[in-house]
């Protein structure tokens, strides 16, 4: 949020042009979206640990999800001179909620 509100004070600040103020409102709505989206997934937890929410759980391919986080931080690990390895069992399912 501090980070957020700093780009905003820079792209109202005076002399700043009109294409950079822009680029930088563009750049604070997706960050805004990343925000609202984190504090959602929040509330959602919040809800679960409480017992509220655990009823919309279904079947969630963790097999797929594992791939797909090995997939993700795959260029990370390369960048810092690692190699990441996964070795996932095939058809393993949890009962959740995918994006949590």
């Amino acid at each position: 949020m501090t980070r957020l509100r700093q780009r905003l004070e820079l792209a109202i600040r005076p002399g700043e042009d009109a294409a950079s103020a822009r680029l930088t409102l563009e750049n604070a709505v997706v960050e805004i979206d990343s925000i609202l989206t984190i504090f959602g997934a929040l509330l959602r937890i919040a809800q679960i640990e409480s017992g509220n929410r655990r009823l919309g759980f279904k079947a969630v391919p963790l097999s797929e999800l594992l791939s797909t986080i090995a997939e993700l931080y795959r260029p990370m690990a390369e960048e810092n001179g690692q190699v990441l390895i996964e070795s996932i069992e095939a058809s393993l399912q949890v009962n959740g909620e995918r994006e949590l």
